[in-house]
């Protein structure tokens, strides 16, 4: 008996591939699935999912410390905006003639801050700037001073805020917050 031809729509592999015929489809195709040998398949097969749940876990650990980073750090880019708004009062003032000497303007200030010691004075950069003279004063915590805000047409003390070298208590409270969330050195641990 002579073999016969294979069917045209039955389709042809090859001797070493396992062949299974799944029932016909609606339309009336076949569609054949093939099992490849190897060997390879089953180490990736049984460590991906190991992988996706160390990864899942990695992002559940390490995602709110990245949120948190990136948020204090968005909401300290936004701090000369935000400087300027809260302490408007201590840094603008309204032009009026000529602006009093630098001396008078700090003999003011060291009235406002008697017990402080005299460390620096800034002249505002523009006519609506008011004047900075900075203070060492005991009772601070380390490396902030006492700023006194003087108006440089009147000589008027606009107001004294604690500083962090030029920073500004907002700057300073948000610094804190993005290093190490005002928790202290547990915060930065």
């Amino acid at each position: 008996m002579s073999e016969s031809p294979p069917l045209p729509d039955t389709p042809v592999t090859p001797a070493s591939a396992a062949v299974e015929v799944l029932p016909a489809r609606s339309d009336g195709a076949t569609k054949p699935v093939t099992a490849t040998g190897g060997g390879g398949g089953t180490t990736w097969g049984s460590l991906r999912p190991l992988l996706l749940r160390l990864h899942f876990y990695a992002g559940v650990v390490i995602g709110p410390f990245l949120l948190v980073a990136a948020v204090t750090g968005l909401a300290y880019t936004a701090t000369p905006q935000i400087e300027s708004i809260v302490y408007e009062h201590e840094l603008k003032v309204t032009p009026r003639g000529a602006a009093e000497p630098l001396s008078e303007q700090v003999a003011a200030a060291e009235r406002a801050v008697p017990d402080g010691t005299l460390l620096s004075v800034t002249k505002g950069a523009g006519p609506t700037d008011s004047t900075r003279v900075t203070f060492a004063k005991d009772g601070l915590a380390e490396g902030y001073t006492l700023t006194a805000f003087v108006d440089p047409y009147d000589h008027e003390v606009l107001g004294t805020l604690e500083t962090f070298g030029q920073w500004l208590p907002a700057r300073a409270w948000l610094d804190d917050l993005h290093r190490n969330l005002h928790l202290g050195e547990f915060g930065r641990n």
